[in-house]
């Protein structure tokens, strides 16, 4: 969302918009046999579980974007206190080369964490492994793809969209 380049908003309404019993039980998409893509280095993998959980590792080449891991059972308590302020983030200079191209216009330091030479451009961090909880936050929004809550581990390292995507597909077709 544009609102702060953050879910907590989101998150806030459609919790406050209540809760509609529907007469059925909830259908979850449930892995029996692990599931596993990867490119060029990252990797994301679905491991069977009673819940669902990510797993996350990031590892970039840069003095100010450290090496960071983390692990969520996901809630919806902990979706809005611990992943959905995370903010995504790029370097200064692919920045630079998106504003050059007339892109990223909605971006402001305030929704989105810039990474100089010289650490973070402007604010700070609302975390301090802010990246890697943005990276569970984009994982999550690839993952709602499915049109089902999933029951998985999710495992990834260094994954984006793209790769997300790919094992979004890939469990899909297991699902039919």
């Amino acid at each position: 969302p544009e609102i702060d380049g953050i879910s907590v908003p989101l998150a806030r309404r459609v919790a406050g918009s209540g809760m509609v019993e529907q007469g059925e039980d909830k259908k979850y998409g449930r892995r029996t046999e692990p599931m596993y893509v990867s490119e060029d280095g990252t990797y994301v993998a679905a491991f069977p579980a009673d819940e669902f959980r990510i797993s996350f590792t990031i590892d970039y080449n840069h003095p100010y974007l450290q090496t960071q891991f983390i692990s969520f059972s996901l809630t919806s308590d902990i979706f809005e206190k611990e992943i959905a302020g995370a903010r995504t983030f790029c370097l200064e200079r692919e920045a630079e080369a998106l504003r050059s191209q007339g892109l990223g216009k909605g971006a402001t330091f305030q929704n989105t964490v810039v990474i100089g030479d010289k650490g973070i451009v402007e604010g700070e961090l609302r975390f301090e492994d802010e990246f890697v909880r943005h990276k569970i936050l984009d994982i999550i929004g690839d993952l709602f793809l499915l049109g089902c809550p999933l029951r998985a581990h999710i495992v990834a390292s260094r994954s984006g969209h793209s790769l997300n995507i790919k094992l979004v597909r890939k469990i899909k077709k297991a699902l039919s």
